[in-house]
């Protein structure tokens, strides 16, 4: 900091010019503004910042973050009082002070503050006493300058930045001075003017306020720092009796939604966060509008917290509330159980107000009176030999004012399982039996299981009698049952697959029989059967025929066994011939000749297998030459064509024949050149040679 003249420069002129016609329509000869603006006395002068100063580093807003003052308020100097400022939470744009005084009981107040607009300050007490109302005149903008001035409502200010301040010799750096003009404030209480000193990450190390009357109200810091938070858990009451039930317990008269405040559960606890050497806890009702019931509320101070406070009792101060004793808990050694069986009840009493065992009163129940014991309980047993259900009503309380149920009405069914089979017949080695169960006491349906005498899924075709030995019940753990015997057959179907004719002609449908018996009594099975496919095949090939699954109408069966056919689709092939010769002179004999096999496993179709025909005739086999033949011959001159006309199959009936030879053609023709004699041709020739052998010697 730099000490100067007081010379004024044309900037500061101008600031002290806007300042006082900011202000006239307050007091514009108010000498706090004429003469303590430059905060230095009069003839020095100081060189001001030309920075940005934010107010958030000046209203210090961490949780936990406090300061100690001395206080002086009144017509004379006296800092009889210690007043603790602390920040118990800001979100939102809002933060929540407590101010507690630490050597009395005196005006402990809870204020809150907040954003609005472009300035940052107190607008909220819950509750605000006193000189609390001064800390609404408390709002900086959330940025300015050295020098800047504003209003807000009714009230002028105007910042200066006065570099190190000392108080209670301790030194700050970086503090403003923000002066206060609130001369014709709203509040009353709050009229006056004044200076609020700050410190950069500090907050208020000073703060003087003069009001109209000649009161002055004077903090000046005494101590500062940051408080981890502290857990305070107890139990608030009504009369130091009963749970004070649905209570808002917390540091303001609001029940604002954080750490610092909550509501007491059913026995009245409570558990909250705070900062504080002494710490106020607001306890009440909550109203509809969120604040607290000011007919029905208390405050209690906790002073010297220096860590967490647990098992704290606090009441709310009403009378004596009358004596209740609460029916509380209930165990029943089994409360559905089977026919027969004897049963525990055990029934349990408490006080109302701290839940402590009842001991040694007497409870009606039916007529029958039971006494606690020093653990507030009381025992008996009970059995039914029958089916139902049993209540045990309490009827009367002793040594109480009256008496509540926190619990139902105790009680017990005694119940059986009954188990209903069908005398069945089913699959070989299947598992399945028919059965249905329930509970006899509300017909509930039983999905437990049970153990048979003897195992099932038998293998092996029979008759099998079953009796229950016993149930598994996941729902009640009952063991009593009642179950009739019973029978189960197992069985199958026995099938036989067979074929009219097992090789046919290709494209022709087979002729499939099937039939059955149930194996257990060798009755016929009338049901149907599923057969894999194909029904007929268009080529040469075979198929096998087997039982894919039955329909039984009867019992359901589905096990059977059956055999399997083999379907062969053929037919005759001639594979090769020919003929002895083409052309032949007339009278002159020609053979003609096939080779015939039947085209699905090659074999010879031969002589003692049927007839091969041509051209409507049989043809002779040949052993010799392995082969169907026959002669043919023409005196004449002509032409003939053979073809394959027909087969007769005595093997194996087929009717299809394929012909990969084709037709065959003969011709019977005279010697020589068509018109002409043979020995005509025969004279040419041996002249035509005779010329030619004279026509040589002659060269």
């Amino acid at each position: 900091m730099r000490i100067k003249p007081l010379i004024y420069s044309w900037r500061r002129l101008l600031i002290q010019l806007i300042f006082l016609v900011s202000f006239s329509s307050i007091n514009v000869m108010n000498p706090l503004i004429q003469v303590r603006a430059t905060g230095q006395a009069p003839g020095t002068y100081m060189e001001t910042k030309d920075e940005l100063f934010l107010a958030y580093d000046y209203l210090v807003m961490n949780p936990g973050h406090y300061l100690i003052f001395s206080e002086s308020h009144g017509t004379t100097l006296n800092y009889d009082k210690k007043l603790e400022m602390v920040y118990q939470y800001a979100k939102e744009g809002k933060f929540f002070t407590t101010l507690n005084y630490l050597d009395r009981k005196y005006c402990d107040s809870a204020l809150l503050g907040w954003e609005s607009g472009d300035k940052i300050g107190y607008g909220g007490g819950y509750p605000s006493r006193n000189e609390y109302n001064y800390w609404f005149l408390l709002w900086l903008p959330k940025s300015f300058k050295d020098g800047d001035i504003w209003k807000h409502n009714n009230a002028g200010y105007l910042v200066s930045y006065v570099g190190e301040k000392t108080v209670n010799g301790m030194v700050f750096s970086d503090c403003i001075k923000l002066s206060i003009n609130n001369l014709e404030g709203i509040r009353e209480y709050s009229r006056g003017e004044g200076e609020v000193y700050l410190a950069k990450n500090v907050g208020i190390i000073e703060w003087e306020f003069r009001k109209p009357d000649g009161v002055i109200f004077n903090l000046k810091i005494e101590e500062y720092g940051e408080l981890q938070p502290v857990t305070v858990s107890g139990r608030l009451t009504l009369d130091g009796r009963y749970p004070a039930v649905n209570y808002h317990v917390g540091l303001s008269n609001r029940a604002e939604a954080d750490l610092s405040n909550t509501v007491t559960d059913e026995d009245g606890r409570f558990s909250l966060q705070a900062f504080g050497h002494k710490i106020v806890l607001r306890c009440a009702r909550i109203t509809t509008d969120g604040s607290l019931d000011f007919d029905d509320h208390i405050e209690h101070e906790i002073w010297n917290v220096e860590e967490d406070i647990t098992n704290y009792e606090i009441s709310m101060g009403y009378p004596p509330l009358p004596d209740k004793i609460d029916i509380d808990e209930i165990v029943i050694s089994d409360d559905r159980c089977n026919v027969g069986d004897p049963q525990q009840i055990n029934i349990h009493a408490s006080w109302a107000w701290d839940h402590s065992d009842a001991a040694d009163i007497i409870i009606s129940i039916d007529g029958t009176d039971y006494i606690t014991n020093k653990t507030g309980w009381i025992s008996f047993t009970a059995k039914s030999n029958s089916i139902g259900k049993k209540e045990w009503v309490i009827t009367g309380v002793s040594d109480c004012d009256s008496f509540d149920f926190k619990i139902s009405t105790p009680s017990i069914i005694w119940d059986q399982v009954e188990l209903v089979f069908n005398n069945i017949r089913i699959d070989v080695s299947s598992d399945f039996i028919q059965w249905s169960g329930r509970y006899m006491y509300n017909n509930e349906t039983f999905e437990g299981s049970f153990i048979l005498n003897d195992t099932i899924a038998k293998p092996t075709v029979g008759k099998y009698a079953y009796r229950v030995m016993g149930i598994s019940d996941p729902k009640y753990d009952l063991t009593s049952f009642d179950a009739n015997d019973f029978t189960v057959i197992f069985d199958r179907v026995h099938l036989n697959l067979s074929l009219a004719d097992d090789r046919i002609d290709v494209g022709e449908e087979p002729e499939l029989f099937v039939s059955g018996v149930y194996e257990y009594d060798s009755q016929p099975f009338l049901g149907q059967v599923s057969l894999n496919h194909p029904s007929s095949m268009d080529e040469v090939g075979d198929f096998t025929y087997s039982v894919q699954s039955i329909t039984d109408p009867l019992y359901g069966l589905t096990a059977f066994t059956c055999n399997n056919v083999t379907c062969i689709w053929d037919r005759v092939k001639i594979v090769d011939g020919g003929v002895s010769s083409e052309v032949a002179k007339p009278g002159e004999i020609v053979t003609v000749w096939f080779k015939v096999m039947y085209e699905y496993d090659s074999e010879v179709f031969d002589g003692s297998k049927g007839v091969l025909y041509v051209n409507g005739e049989p043809m002779e086999w040949s052993s010799n030459n392995q082969r169907w033949e026959k002669e043919y011959v023409s005196e004449q001159p002509e032409a003939i064509t053979l073809s394959v006309t027909g087969i007769k199959d005595e093997k194996y009936g087929l009717t299809v024949y394929n012909d990969a030879v084709g037709p065959l053609s003969v011709e019977w023709k005279k010697p020589g050149i068509p018109g002409f004699p043979y020995e005509s041709i025969m004279l040419g020739l041996v002249l035509g040679a005779f010329m030619f052998w004279v026509v040589q010697q002659r060269k």
